[in-house]
């Protein structure tokens, strides 16, 4: 093309190209540069080509790509001609390149919208996307027209922010934190503990990464490498329940979170491991000299338990149910209580009222002794209901049982306090008992298959595990002191009270205290592995008042 014409139709679009630029660039100088080096690349390619038969297609295929070569801030060209001019490539694969880039900046777009609050998403989707109008949004959304307005305009401040910053991905994208153990210390509602809620690996990651510091939607989503809109429907939930705090514009995790090393699970160890040694013991030997006394004092000849070995009463079935039971329940006078439940449980909207815990794991710390048996472990657990009590825990060594049966719980033992006040139920019933293990029937006589005491017998049981605490109230102590000590420098400000409540707990209705009992009992012989029959309905005492 004659040069004459190359300046014509270039200065045909120099207007319009120095609009398009402003209306996209940050600066009016960058505005500047853009349009000179677009007019600079469409004149050099008129005075170049012959064969570029629709120059209006031409020029704004050239903005476009200039443009985006400005956003990415990566510089594709050689002496101020498009690389694909010089290599002769056709219109067509300019157009493919625009696409690609086109696509790549949609998709940006897309994923920056996600991270805009949920108020500001809807009204960039409703505009920009379903073509409605402001007055039209307004009204659909029951807001203000200015409300509507303002937070257009802000959205679009964030948009562009988000358009030209490098998201970054923390390790948790790439290696998502894994709750090992998950607990519930409390009363459960009608979704069950914190196992149903914590149940998928972005709750946990949620939960895990608001443990000492508020988290934004953002943040959480950035740090997960997952769509914000997602992190915010799961933080919702979550907040509802309890297991997130609402602080400011962020989340608090509600969540007591262990996460061990070696220094602290050497000492859990060894301070549940000597107070095993000490307290079970001495309870066992406690409970086997009850056999040989008179039938007037001995504790044991109170106890109603109907299953038998070799044609006797099975005493080492009974003390499979005792034993975790008098350690769990002794000696609670002898606690701290600087720190009450109300203080320290969260109220949840479907009726649970617990503290919710979760042990993250951690495979390059010394493992916990006996974790394997604690993943096992599921209580104490308790239900009470018109002058009767239900207590079980379940263990590798008993069957796993469902200790969330609310108003099914009940119904049992009320039939249960029936059969024991004498009177005769129907078949049906006597069928729900058995089925649950409580009773067997055999010749038309009713087998008790767990252990059965009255509160008299129940306080002198626990009077005997009581006087054992207390005689090694000092030695438990000093066992505590520097377990205590190391948890509570690990424990973010605003669960100290949950914490502080738990660590009360300690030697009394503690899971990991009974399982060591047990353990060192199991090892060293005194107690004998139960039958496998019997694990339907072992370690469950039933106490009638």
């Amino acid at each position: 093309m004659k040069r004459s014409e190359a300046e014509r139709l270039t200065s045909e679009y120099i207007k319009s190209i120095f609009g398009y630029a402003v209306k996209r660039c940050r600066t009016i100088q960058d505005a500047e540069d853009l349009s000179q080096e677009i007019a600079l690349q469409i004149f050099r390619a008129f005075l170049l080509r012959d064969d570029i038969s629709e120059p209006e297609k031409y020029v704004w295929r050239t903005a476009r790509n200039c443009l985006v070569n400005y956003y990415r801030g990566r510089e594709r060209q050689g002496i101020g001609i498009p690389l694909e001019d010089i290599c002769g490539f056709s219109g067509e694969a300019d157009d493919f390149v625009y696409k690609v880039e086109e696509k790549e900046a949609e998709e940006k777009l897309q994923r920056e919208i996600a991270y805009l609050s949920e108020l500001r998403r809807r009204i960039i989707i409703a505009c920009y996307y379903e073509n409605k109008k402001q007055s039209e949004i307004s009204e659909a959304m029951g807001i203000p027209l200015g409300t509507v307005k303002w937070h257009l305009f802000e959205a679009k401040k964030e948009l562009k922010r988000g358009m030209e910053m490098e998201r970054k991905a923390s390790e948790l994208k790439f290696n998502p934190v894994i709750f090992d153990r998950i607990g519930s210390n409390g009363n459960l509602g009608e979704k069950g503990g914190s196992e149903f809620f914590l149940r998928s690996a972005l709750a946990q990651n949620i939960v895990y990464l608001a443990r000492k510091e508020a988290k934004t939607i953002a943040e959480m989503a950035d740090s997960l490498g997952v769509s914000p809109v997602y992190a915010e429907s799961e933080s919702d939930f979550l907040e509802e329940y309890g297991f997130l705090i609402k602080q400011g514009n962020g989340y608090l995790s509600n969540v007591l979170i262990d996460e061990p090393d070696t220094e602290t699970n050497v000492l859990h160890d060894r301070m549940y491991s000597k107070a095993a040694e000490l307290f079970a013991n001495e309870l066992y030997d406690q409970l086997t000299q009850q056999l040989t006394r008179e039938k007037e004092t001995g504790i044991l000849d109170a106890v109603k338990c109907d299953v038998q070995k070799d044609g006797k009463r099975d005493i080492n079935y009974i003390f499979w149910a005792l034993i975790p039971y008098i350690a769990a329940l002794s000696g609670e006078n002898g606690m701290e209580n600087t720190v009450s439940f109300g203080e320290a449980a969260t109220l949840r909207p479907d009726g649970g009222c617990y503290i919710s815990s979760a042990v993250v794991n951690n495979p390059e710390a010394a493992p916990v002794k006996y974790a394997d048996s604690m993943k096992k472990w599921c209580g104490p657990s308790w239900t009470w209901i018109d002058k009767i009590t239900f207590w079980q825990i379940n263990s590798e060594w008993s069957e796993e049982r469902s200790t969330f049966l609310g108003d099914k719980r009940s119904a049992e033992l009320l039939m249960l306090k029936r059969l024991y006040s004498g009177e005769k139920l129907t078949e049906e019933e006597y069928s729900v008992l058995a089925e649950q293990g409580y009773i067997r029937c055999e010749n038309g006589q009713v087998k008790t298959l767990c252990v059965v005491i009255d509160t008299d017998t129940k306080k002198r049981l626990l009077e005997i595990g009581g006087e054992i605490k207390s005689k090694y109230k000092n030695e438990l102590e000093q066992l505590k002191k520097p377990y205590v000590r190391a948890v509570m420098a690990k424990t973010p400000e605003h669960m100290k009270k949950a914490r502080q409540f738990g660590h009360q707990y300690i030697f009394y209705s503690d899971g990991w205290f009974i399982l060591h009992c047990l353990k060192t009992l199991t090892e060293n012989g005194k107690l004998m592995p139960p039958g496998e029959e019997q694990r339907k309905s072992m370690t469950t005492v039933i106490i009638l008042e």
